[in-house]
């Protein structure tokens, strides 16, 4: 984002301090290194910035020594709390196979241990996303890290209300808290939701082939802020993009892209997203997944919400979509006609739950 910042600020004219103070960048190599404001350069050291580094810039592009030591903290009780549930996932595998193998009168207790695993594995799951959302915002400042994880609690928070109130509805009012109680998991990982209900998709006939066709309902795929720029945006995000998938009856698949950039200088800035011009999708696992957009180029500034819309489409092929089924997305890296940009995801089964939502239509 550092590029496409510098172009911000010489096309727009807002925060020139920010524009030209000092600040802490990532090369091409991961590593971390202080620009300061006369072209000199030097390699990131430790938490803080360097003691000759003006002192009211210093927190605008790091958090303190004792911020990046609770951060970090927070980073290692999540993970140390996955070690946790996969411990006792594994010793509820063990029970199930040892069950298995009993005479009938087991059937209720493996049940039992059967239930206790799916909800096991899915606090896995969510302990996962919590520890690497954590990771990916820990050198953050002071105030955009506490809002950052203000967002990802009211989500949370929104996400358990609606699949409470589902699985009351299935369960007729059951107690659905004594079920889980008996883990000793934080608090705070109990409540991370389990999966969202889809969108409401569309089936119809697809008017170019006629077959029949199915587009699931539109989710956040990936949204970012550059850090000096947040002031000017408050209230939404910078860069917003939102996925559906589209299914055709002879098996084809497709995923479509729609990239907000809330600025009407965003073609001076990024450019287009032209036909033939390729995505790349980073797995948690390292693969990388390379996507081309089949989409003439179309971006429209739209005045009622102020955001200049960027549409693409991607094909994905048997491989593609296996590996999208079965994996967690880590970033997304989009080819811009003038900039290459790569977006954090915070929704690692962004595809998993897509292709289910696919399904269920």
């Amino acid at each position: 984002m550092k590029k496409a910042f510098q172009i911000v600020c010489l096309l727009t004219g807002f925060l020139p301090a920010a524009c030209w103070s000092q600040g802490v960048i990532t090369n091409e190599a991961g590593q971390r290194v202080v620009v300061f404001p006369d072209g000199r350069w030097q390699y990131f050291q430790g938490d803080t910035l360097p003691t000759d580094a003006p002192s009211k810039t210093e927190r605008l592009f790091a958090p303190g020594a004792v911020d990046s030591a609770e951060n970090h903290q927070r980073v290692l009780e999540s993970k140390a709390i996955e070690n946790s549930l996969t411990l006792k996932l594994i010793q509820k595998r063990l029970e199930i196979a040892a069950l298995q193998t009993e005479m009938t009168g087991a059937k209720e207790e493996l049940a039992g241990t059967q239930k206790a695993v799916e909800d096991l594995e899915m606090q896995l799951k969510a302990a996962k996303e919590r520890t690497a959302f954590l990771a990916r915002i820990q050198f953050l400042p002071t105030e955009t890290f506490q809002r950052k994880m203000e967002e990802w609690n009211l989500a949370v928070a929104s996400k358990t209300k609606t699949a409470l109130k589902k699985n009351r509805e299935r369960t007729d009012g059951a107690d659905l808290k004594t079920s889980r109680s008996g883990y000793g998991i934080g608090e705070d990982i109990l409540n991370l939701p389990p999966v969202p209900p889809c969108k409401t998709g569309i089936k119809g006939t697809d008017p170019n082939t006629n077959q029949e066709r199915k587009d699931t309902g539109p989710m956040l795929f990936f949204s970012q802020t550059d850090v000096a720029i947040e002031k000017e945006y408050k209230n939404r995000e910078f860069i917003t993009c939102s996925g559906t998938l589209t299914g055709l009856s002879g098996g084809l698949r497709f995923l479509n892209l729609e990239i907000s950039v809330a600025t009407p200088n965003a073609p001076q800035i990024f450019g287009a997203l032209p036909r033939g011009e390729f995505i790349e999708i980073k797995m948690l696992s390292g693969e990388i997944i390379r996507l081309f957009n089949s989409l003439p180029n179309s971006a429209k500034w739209q005045p009622g919400l102020e955001v200049f819309v960027y549409k693409s489409q991607y094909s994905l092929g048997f491989r593609e979509e296996k590996l999208l089924r079965e994996g967690e997305i880590d970033s997304v890296t989009v080819r811009w006609s003038k900039v290459q940009e790569t977006y954090p995801v915070y929704e690692p089964d962004f595809f998993s739950r897509q292709f289910e939502c696919l399904e269920s239509i």
